[in-house]
């Protein structure tokens, strides 16, 4: 046996002993973290430092900007410390957080997207350039016409054109953020559109503007 495969050989029961040792760990901490008093305390903290660099990971991924990540990731740490003593392990930790770490940063993109609405107007109108529509024409909706119409749609489709046109994420990361395949975004997001027109040209009473 030559020094790399017998240092590869060595590795190998290692990595998978510390692998036990980890897991045996965290089952103890869970254990301890249904405790009350400080003993709880502690245990529930170790398990929220044990897999906060995951949650703020995560989180930068979906929100794709720093100080959103971090803001969101606090948040996910207190509300994992707080419902931590109830986990019942019948998933993992991380698919349980990845739950958490989903509803948080898609609350998060809610907010931030209410309050940037108005100057993202023309990324919605333009609707991936109208789908028929010259993509060099300009066209300006009014701000209250296009917060009627996305107020009226169905929560499914809001949040799928929220996060296309306002937070400007790719159909695949919309995916990853919804849980869903990219095929099923794509039409997801092609209903949204069809919804918002729509609705727009109810409410608006312009029935050539997406003629």
């Amino acid at each position: 046996m030559n020094i790399c495969t017998e240092k590869a050989a060595n590795q190998q029961p290692n990595a998978g002993l510390e692998a036990k040792q980890d897991a045996s760990s965290e089952a103890k901490l869970l254990r301890l973290a249904r405790l009350g008093g400080y003993v709880g305390e502690r245990a529930r903290s170790r398990l929220v430092q044990q897999h906060y660099n995951w949650i703020k990971q995560r989180c930068f991924y979906i929100l794709r900007n720093e100080a959103d990540a971090n803001d969101a990731a606090q948040e996910v740490a207190l509300r994992m410390y707080r419902a931590i003593a109830k986990f019942e392990g019948r998933s993992s930790i991380r698919t349980w957080l990845h739950t958490i770490v989903h509803h948080e940063c898609v609350s998060l993109i809610r907010k931030r997207q209410r309050s940037v609405l108005s100057e993202h107007l023309q990324a919605l109108v333009t609707l991936h350039e109208l789908d028929r529509r010259d993509s060099r024409s300009s066209v300006e909706l009014p701000a209250e016409a296009v917060h009627q119409s996305l107020d009226a749609l169905p929560a499914q489709a809001k949040e799928v054109l929220q996060l296309r046109f306002f937070s400007e994420l790719s159909l695949e990361d919309i995916g990853v953020v919804l849980g869903i395949s990219l095929s099923a975004t794509k039409m997801r997001l092609y209903r949204a559109l069809e919804q918002f027109k729509g609705v727009y040209r109810q409410s608006s009473g312009d029935e050539a503007m997406f003629a």
